[in-house]
């Protein structure tokens, strides 16, 4: 059995980072949805894709597309964003083709009346863009469809990218806030659990069953508290610390265990929850048992 300091430390340090992780990507989860981040980060891209930032031309046409927007009024304007915004959160790339040439055609079928609305598109890009679809697609409305959504699936490749920054800086700021909180100190962690090698066999055995299926935000924070953390621990102002806050001294070690786990939980929890698993996994190993020799018949 690998019931070694150097990984009962090293599980006692990732447990921490998987239950600040949990905790910073719910919070996070909970905000998003608030500020309806997924929706708002989706129309700015359909914005972006289609030269209308002011969001009066053929965004706000495509987004009062049935199709599109399935529960909007036709009435959706630039002014409804953020919390106060209800639109899609997801558009199908063939949705969103189809309320393209819906838009730009007043007959279905009407090649000419396509090419005529496409040429008279003020943005010179989209423009030049559409038409060369037009073009490729020799009259064939499928196949325009599925050039415009190709071109869709390619701006929302962006888009992700985009929500997904957004998400890891929130989920930053939300650990930085929980760790200097809760005094969630990783340098104090490792410190604290390689000079006392009971206290971290103790916290090896109790944050073994737990995965990232199985884990609640209530239990990862209760099983937080076998950790050497907490607001007790910071002492008391007394002149020489970096930073005191209402009474408890702050010194610039702490602020660097605060941001490193600050950073450590902005790769989530399944990512820790799985990497504690592989060492709990191998804390409890034993030697590989001897294949027993075969029997030779005499």
């Amino acid at each position: 059995m690998f019931d070694t300091p150097v990984l009962n430390v090293a599980i006692g340090l990732v447990f921490c980072f998987a239950a600040m992780g949990l905790a910073a990507s719910t919070v996070t989860e909970a905000l998003a949805s608030l500020v309806k981040l997924r929706a708002n980060t989706l129309v700015s891209g359909v914005q972006q894709m289609l030269n209308d930032p002011k969001f009066e031309g053929l965004a706000l046409q495509v987004y009062q597309h049935a199709l599109v927007h399935p529960q909007g009024d036709g009435g959706i304007h630039s002014r409804s964003r953020f919390w106060t915004y209800g639109g899609p959160s997801y558009i199908k790339a063939e949705n969103f083709a189809t309320a393209m040439v819906d838009m730009l055609q007043k007959t279905p079928g009407d090649v000419a009346q396509i090419k005529a609305s496409v040429d008279a598109i003020g943005d010179p890009q989209i423009k030049q863009l559409l038409q060369g679809m037009l073009a490729r697609a020799g009259g064939d409305m499928d196949h325009l469809r599925k050039q415009i959504a190709g071109w869709f699936d390619t701006a929302m490749d962006r888009v992700s990218g985009t929500y997904k920054r957004q998400a890891q800086l929130i989920s930053f700021l939300i650990g930085l806030v929980l760790a200097a909180t809760l005094n969630v100190d990783a340098t104090r962690v490792v410190t604290t659990l390689w000079a006392n090698p009971a206290l971290a066999r103790q916290v090896a055995s109790e944050v073994s069953p737990l995965t990232s299926e199985t884990a609640t935000v209530k239990e990862a924070v209760t099983q937080l508290q076998v950790l050497p953390v907490g607001i007790a621990l910071l002492g008391a102002c007394d002149g020489r610390e970096a930073l005191c806050v209402g009474g408890h001294a702050v010194h610039r070690v702490t602020m660097l265990g605060w941001l490193i786990t600050a950073i450590a939980a902005v790769f989530g929890a399944p990512f820790w929850f799985d990497l504690l698993g592989k060492l709990v996994q191998l804390r409890g190993a034993g030697p590989k048992p001897v294949a027993a020799a075969p029997k030779v018949d005499a």
